[in-house]
Parts: C-alpha cells; sequence; structure tokens
C-alpha cells in the first residue's frame, strides 16, 4: 500500500514516503519499505516471482524491490518521463511500462538490463492506468484528457492501435475472459469493453466519479 502523501496528483508539497506492507488475513501491518527521497509513491505492483516495483510520482522513478520482506530497495531508475503514476510489469520482471502523465508518454523501462535507456512510448493526453493482455502481447492504456485506450505492441514498444472510449477514463483492469472493465472519471461510469469488438461498448452509470476500478473472479 502506497502512502502518496496528498489527494489528489495537482495537490502540491511532499508528499508521502513510505509503502506499508499488510496482512491481508491478519488485517495489520507487518512491515514498511522506506522510499527515502523518492517520494509520493502512488502505485505498486509485482512481477512473476514477487519482486515489487513501487513508482515514485514525485521523481519520476521506478523503485526494484527484489525481496519486500527485507525492506531494501535493490534499483532505482527513471522512466524518462514527468509525473509518472501507473505501472504495470511483465511476469519475468524484464519491462515495466510507466504511465507519464504529464509528458504524455508511457516509459519502458528494463529492470534486468539497468544501463538501458527508458523507451518513450508517445500515447493520448495524459496517460494513468493499465493492463497487460494475457499473454503479455499487448498493453492497454488509458488516457483521461483523449477518451481513448492506446494499444501498445509490448515486443515493438510501439503504439499499434487505439480504442475510443467516454470521457475520462482513468483506471482499466480486465477479467479472465480479456474484457476489459474502464473506470470514466468525466463520465461517471464504468465501460465495459471487449478489444475484439471495440464498437460494441457498454456503460454502467455511477453515482460519482470512479477513480479506480478492479475485479475478482
Amino acid at each position: 500500500m502506497a502512502h502518496f502523501g496528498v489527494a489528489l496528483a495537482e495537490d502540491e508539497g511532499p508528499g508521502g514516503n513510505t509503502v506499508s506492507v499488510v496482512d491481508i488475513q491478519a488485517r495489520r501491518r507487518v512491515g514498511t519499505i522506506d522510499c527515502r527521497t523518492y517520494r509520493r509513491p502512488h502505485d505498486v505492483t509485482f512481477d512473476g516471482s514477487g519482486g515489487l516495483y513501487i513508482l515514485s510520482e514525485g521523481t519520476s522513478t521506478l523503485l526494484v524491490v527484489k525481496d519486500p520482506g527485507s525492506g531494501r530497495i535493490d534499483q532505482v531508475l527513471p522512466t524518462g518521463g514527468t509525473g509518472s503514476r501507473k505501472v504495470s510489469v511483465l511476469r519475468d520482471g524484464s519491462v515495466a511500462f510507466c504511465s507519464n502523465m504529464y509528458s504524455d508518454t508511457v516509459g519502458a523501462v528494463f529492470p534486468r538490463d539497468p544501463q538501458r535507456p527508458p523507451v518513450l512510448i508517445p500515447v493520448g493526453k495524459r496517460p494513468e492506468g493499465s493492463v497487460l493482455d494475457e499473454e503479455e502481447r499487448q498493453l492497454f492504456v488509458v488516457n483521461r484528457e483523449d477518451a481513448q485506450i492506446s494499444v501498445i505492441d509490448v515486443r515493438r514498444l510501439a503504439v499499434v492501435d487505439s480504442i475510443r472510449t467516454p470521457r475520462g477514463p482513468v483506471r482499466i483492469c480486465r477479467t479472465p475472459g480479456g474484457v476489459l472493465l474502464v473506470a470514466l472519471y468525466h463520465d461517471c461510469g464504468l465501460a465495459i469493453v471487449d478489444p475484439s469488438t471495440p464498437g460494441k461498448q457498454r456503460v454502467v452509470p455511477l453515482p460519482d466519479k470512479p477513480i479506480s476500478v478492479g475485479f475478482q473472479d
């Protein structure tokens, strides 16, 4: 659980600099990771081996913690952009995709080749949430101020398609069947998108602006 430390990305201030490790069954915090000067940690995710990745929006860097139990930061990698907000990582940990909301790019970062500079992939306006398909061939990135999803080819590290959505796509997840669920911040709804038939979307109205979405089978 990242301690961003301020309410919104637009809010000024240093923000937080820790990540809590929570025992879900016991419902208690069992550890803390100190992000030091890498402030405003906003997103965390894991690779297939349990390595932890922490995205610092305040410094636009990706922190790699190979053993979360140790609390030790093993790598600090620049994302190549500004306002790094959300991150998706391949299961083998070879590539991390960081959404840079103020530079309208996704930065592909290479934890297993840390000397390699990030590859910047231009996308739409204000990219935020992202999700990989099951085969890790494509990455879907929502662009909040462009009302679209950028489709990135993971091997080519390039945008190969886009899917129009209602206004304000801010977060995205997928079902086991590959259907995309998109939280619509501006249009106060949940879009249900099948990438194979992107023109046939369904929208579930919500009473207020959603800021996240998840799915549990």
